[in-house]
């Protein structure tokens, strides 16, 4: 911008004086008139010179950064989830964890019902987690996400959900 509007006074200081010289004739031009040419020249010379140099010329217009829609599910080191203030006489109890409970084996050749259970795919747990969380259904949420704990305990995926899982807790209180 800054390099536009200098152009702009050099235009005025150096175009304009050559094209009326061109128009009238270097012959009809009068002393005075020379005079005024070189006052214009030198008065658009000098404003955009000082137009480059000054302060104004080196301010940047900035453009606002993009929204970002931040995601539950970051690390640890990054998340700040507020905590408020213990209320005296009231004792905060975080909720416990509770395995799935185990069929018990049976033997082969069985036809009861229902069948026995298999471990749930990762990526079908971490997307329920996923979608329990964007409907808001976070008691939901923290169910997929003990499970996760319980059948995928070294996967990278249950080490996210266990950076957030104080962030599940607290929206189960608040909803209860």
């Amino acid at each position: 911008m800054k390099y536009f509007i200098a152009t702009l006074y050099l235009a005025a200081g150096i175009i304009l004086p050559f094209f009326y010289v061109n128009v009238v004739g270097a012959d009809k031009i009068l002393g005075r008139e020379w005079i005024l040419i070189m006052v214009l020249f030198i008065a658009c010379s000098i404003t955009a010179t000082q137009w480059l140099f000054s302060n104004k010329a080196n301010e940047e217009e900035e453009e606002p950064e993009p929204k970002t829609r931040t995601s539950p599910f970051k690390t640890a080191t990054k998340r700040k989830i507020p905590q408020p203030a213990p209320v005296q006489g009231k004792v905060v109890t975080a909720p416990r964890y509770v395995e799935p409970p185990v069929q018990k084996s049976r033997p082969t050749g069985s036809t009861t019902y229902p069948p026995p259970m298999d471990k749930p795919d990762i990526a079908t747990l971490m997307e329920d987690v996923k979608n329990y969380i964007k409907l808001e259904s976070w008691l939901m949420a923290m169910q997929k996400a003990n499970e996760m704990i319980h059948y995928y305990p070294d996967s990278p995926e249950t080490e996210k959900i266990r950076g957030n899982i104080n962030f599940l807790i607290q929206k189960v209180k608040e909803n209860k």
